[in-house]
């Protein structure tokens, strides 16, 4: 499913039809926030659903529309994804802070198609903001987003919302690099693509949608 760019990840879109006219409006299960086509949502204005329905003149009744099958989600090809957001700790950088072999290069591929990059840090923002100038990566992105951003109790899906509504782009055409099944879950769960940079354990990398040892790895030559 898809979590609702709107209400930030509270609620989930969800396809319906609306019976006397056939059409199909793709709605928030929290905020009610509608759009009228996939592709619309995150991007387009949002309306309201019982809104909707009243400027048509149907009556906001149960009866009147069905809830479609969920909305899947098969991983995209990353030819087609607009944007990325990296995560900082293990995935550009190792437990020794150290640079992970491939980071530069991988970055310079991504930038190199146009997408805007969002770094996402566990630690403060100014805290990796310093390192990454530190490191020399700090050009590469258009927005670092650190703890502040993060909700303890909705955790980093939220922080993945805000990375894409900083960027401007749709969470499914929006490219997740993580190194951990969390980051795999919570990015999900924002709506996002996800890839898992490292060597992950097997039964971790039998759950998520890919695995690329480096960075560089993620546009094959």
């Amino acid at each position: 499913m898809i979590a609702c760019p709107r209400c930030e990840g509270h609620g989930q879109i969800r396809e319906f039809q609306i019976l006397s006219t056939g059409r199909h409006v793709f709605v928030c299960s929290e905020c009610d926030a509608t759009w009228f086509g996939i592709d619309d949502i995150g991007k387009q204005p949002w309306g309201d659903f019982f809104t909707m329905l009243s400027e048509q003149g149907i009556p906001s009744t149960y009866d009147q529309w069905r809830l479609l099958p969920e909305i899947p989600f098969e991983p995209l090809d990353p030819a087609v994804l607009t944007a990325a957001i990296v995560d900082l700790e293990g995935t550009m950088i190792d437990g020794s802070g150290e640079v992970r072999a491939g980071v530069r290069e991988g970055l310079s591929a991504m930038r190199g198609r146009g997408w805007p990059l969002t770094c996402v840090s566990e630690q403060s923002r100014e805290v990796a903001l310093h390192l990454l100038v530190n490191l020399g990566f700090a050009a590469a992105f258009d927005h670092v987003l650190g703890a502040e951003s993060i909700d303890r109790d909705r955790g980093y899906k939220m922080l993945f919302g805000k990375a894409c509504a900083a960027m401007g782009s749709t969470p499914f055409l929006t490219l997740v690099l993580g190194d951990s099944l969390d980051d795999w879950s919570e990015a999900r769960t924002a709506g996002c693509q996800v890839v898992l940079v490292g060597n992950p354990a097997p039964e971790v990398a039998a759950r998520v949608d890919g695995v690329i040892a480096r960075l560089d790895e993620l546009f094959p030559e």
